[in-house]
């Protein structure tokens, strides 16, 4: 099993010699069980892949643990991924999408995020407590939604993912995605208004 943070680290130095290598010639080179392919890759794709499972977690930790697994599986089984059918980002995604949704059955749904921390109680920060009250409403409020529906606003507006590499992260057409989006945010919104939370 290769350390992730080592690797990660040994990237910095491979990468120049690999720079000019597309995503899926080093997956090809992965599946040769070479491990500078593989630590490029991660070097390109590990931040994202823990902040595409921090949206769907909101936990850093835990999604460090889903980033770990998806890279771990693929240098174990590098065959999992098709470089015919899909992009390697966008199959990485996916498989970290798929990964965090099973983890997130097992998450309390009124769980918040490690970083958040309210404000001290001085006049001077009123502001900031009400904003801080209105993130903790939209954190919970976003952990009750349909799994999916979850995913789909954390990609949108937190990944910043277009829609077109959104819906494949979830496997799904940009349509089906889109729909998934409109009910996500109807959903969202009726949760908060019902919350008594009306600046959604």
């Amino acid at each position: 099993m290769l350390p992730l943070r080592m690797e990660k680290h040994h990237s910095t130095s491979s990468a120049s010699a690999m720079a000019g290598s597309s995503d899926e010639e080093l997956a090809l080179l992965v599946a040769d069980s070479d491990q500078q392919a593989f630590a490029q890759l991660m070097h390109r794709h590990l931040d994202r892949t823990v902040a595409v499972a921090q949206r769907v977690l909101f936990r850093r930790s835990e999604a460090e643990d889903v980033a770990q697994d998806v890279f771990l599986k693929f240098w174990r089984q590098p065959e999992s991924f098709n470089p015919e059918k899909a992009k390697f980002g966008t199959w990485i995604y996916r498989v970290t999408i798929n990964r965090a949704l099973d983890v997130v059955r097992k998450v309390r749904p009124d769980q918040l995020p490690e970083d958040f921390d309210m404000t001290d109680p001085t006049p001077s920060a009123l502001e900031d407590i009400a904003k801080a009250e209105r993130r903790k409403a939209l954190v919970a409020t976003m952990a009750k939604l349909p799994e999916r529906q979850r995913a789909a606003l954390s990609l949108s507006y937190q990944a910043e993912m277009p829609d077109i590499e959104a819906a494949a992260s979830l496997g799904i057409t940009v349509k089906a995605y889109e729909s998934l989006l409109v009910r996500a945010r109807k959903t969202l919104r009726e949760k908060l208004l019902a919350g008594g939370h009306h600046d959604a």
